[in-house]
């Protein structure tokens, strides 16, 4: 065997590696972009969410100015109620040790309790 040929099958082997390797690096990219969140300023996002058992729970939802409440189950999505985004902006989360959030007060409270009594009752599991 010679030299060139030698040269040749190795330089072809690195080339095919260095190729597989750009594949799989572009391949990873697309999908960890697919993966990512919304980008925090669009139109909708996550706020919070509190899950209420096995593939059920209230979220949060940011649409545009408003937040939306929706009850999340396995078989569908329901708009519980909606708040205003002004008022959301004003809040701050709950602390650790579980007192409401400051700009929420008792009537929103007594509003997310409410809606968690009738997803409650909705479910059967009252």
């Amino acid at each position: 065997m010679s030299t060139l040929s030698l040269a040749w099958q190795l330089a072809k082997y690195l080339f095919l590696t260095i190729f597989v390797l750009v594949l799989a690096v572009g391949a990873t990219r697309l999908w960890v972009r697919r993966l990512r969140p919304a980008r925090p300023g669009g139109y909708l996002s996550l706020l919070e969410g509190l899950p209420l058992g096995p593939k059920q729970g209230v979220y949060l939802v940011r649409a545009a100015d408003q937040v939306l409440v929706l009850g999340v189950t396995e078989a569908n999505i329901t708009l519980l109620g909606t708040i205003s985004g002004a008022a959301v902006n004003a809040t701050t989360p709950a602390d650790p040790a579980g007192a409401p959030a400051s700009g929420i007060g008792a009537w929103g409270t007594d509003i997310v309790q409410r809606w968690l009594l009738n997803l409650r009752k909705r479910g059967g599991a009252e």
